[in-house]
């Protein structure tokens, strides 16, 4: 592996265990209605809402369209008479509470700080996002949070890694590489910004894209970024 200064790290699905968060969140907010949450439940909320994000990193709907459209679908499927703005914004504040990283997350990242510069590039909403990091105990490693609500685009766009590399202090393209489990977006993003990826890959999935490296742990990525 060459040498890097900057680390371009995602957080949902590589750091951050965002399955755990999204059920607990969807669960608090379900127990305000005392509808009952289980597995099916959390598996068909899961679906919509992911349905809607890929529809975003298309560009074929909105942010502000996702929060509320996710809600619309899920509550219509269950035939639920409630508000899908109001459980969007509810949803949206029970989520921000929820920081669970994986295990060996922090201790990558406490490592990684000593060597590199880390800054978080991740989808999703600013709020929602900075609650997370604070309570994962992951903020204090990364120098900056970029967040694409903030940036006016999302990964896999150019724009929203032109607008990370315009924010990061001497930017270097060529010393920079990205970290993430997303084919569609951070890998797909990084061959757009012609910027190096390395594709975290636990479930050790085959696909047409090439990235630079691959990991299939997190300690293969620690391993990987401390040989040079």
């Amino acid at each position: 592996m060459k040498a890097y200064r900057f680390l371009l790290m995602d957080l949902d699905d590589t750091l951050l265990d965002f399955k755990q968060a999204e059920a607990h969140a969807l669960s608090d907010l379900l127990h305000q209605w005392q509808v009952a949450c289980d597995e099916e439940v959390i598996s068909t909320y899961h679906m919509y809402n992911d349905r809607c994000w890929k529809a975003l990193e298309r560009g074929e709907i909105t942010k502000e369209r996702l929060q509320t459209k996710r809600f619309e679908d899920f509550l219509a499927h269950y035939h639920l008479p409630l508000d899908p703005v109001d459980a969007g914004q509810r949803y949206a504040k029970a989520l921000s509470r929820y920081g669970i990283v994986f295990p060996g997350a922090l201790s990558l990242v406490r490592q990684l700080a000593k060597r590199y510069e880390l800054y978080a590039i991740t989808n999703g909403i600013a709020m929602v996002q900075a609650g997370r990091i604070v309570s994962s105990g992951l903020a204090p490693y990364f120098k900056q949070v970029f967040v694409s609500e903030e940036a006016g685009a999302a990964k896999p766009e150019k724009a929203y890694f032109d607008y990370v590399a315009q924010k990061i202090p001497g930017f270097v393209k060529e010393e920079a590489l990205i970290i993430g489990d997303s084919l569609s977006s951070d890998i797909q993003g990084g061959i757009h910004a012609g910027i190096d990826t390395l594709w975290y890959n636990p479930g050790k999935a085959t696909a047409s894209l090439k990235p630079t490296y691959k990991a299939a742990s997190l300690e293969e990525v620690q391993r990987l970024l401390t040989l040079n």
